[in-house]
């Protein structure tokens, strides 16, 4: 493939690869490939993330509808320290790590330096700051309770995370 973009579901990059599509009368369409994503983003927790060179989506002799996604995305933000439940940060990388197949996809968070847990990530993303973890916040359960109920996190702009975000404060 070449000069191939792909926009939607909060996706938008470049691809690179093969891909063999098959059709039958009495199957669907299977793919069998793999395509690199390159110089692209992903809108995430009301972010736009930049996609890690190493991230793909692939296929299996899999319905074209449900590929295999490897994909990782971050940001390198400076993290709000005005108050005291704050952890204090210098400039940290924060993103979203997307594996398994469209239909069962995992959804992960990371960051760099890797201390931090996938709450203290959360807020990252969300406010802007990384609450401690003896902190029991009720703006930060709901978002956490939020994430395991979308489980997606992932948007088209003005999505669920935004209006999340702006409820939240």
């Amino acid at each position: 493939l070449k000069n191939v973009t792909v926009t939607g579901y909060g996706i938008n990059s470049q691809v690179k690869g093969n891909l063999l599509i098959t059709h039958t009368t009495l199957e669907p369409f299977l793919a069998t490939g793999k395509l690199s994503l390159v110089k692209g983003s992903i809108k995430a927790y009301g972010h736009t993330l930049t996609i890690q060179p190493d991230s793909s989506v692939s296929y299996q002799q899999s319905p074209l509808n449900n590929p295999i996604i490897n994909a990782k995305a971050s940001e390198t933000i400076q993290p709000i320290t005005s108050s005291s439940k704050m952890i204090d940060l210098n400039k940290i990388e924060v993103g979203v790590a997307i594996t398994g197949n469209l239909a069962n996809k995992k959804i992960s968070l990371f960051s760099n330096p890797s201390n931090l847990s996938q709450k203290q990530i959360l807020s990252l993303l969300l406010f802007g700051y990384a609450y401690n973890e003896d902190d029991d916040s009720q703006d930060l359960l709901k978002a956490l309770g939020a994430l395991e109920l979308a489980q997606s996190g992932i948007e088209s702009s003005g999505g669920f995370t935004s209006k999340l975000r702006k409820t939240l404060g």
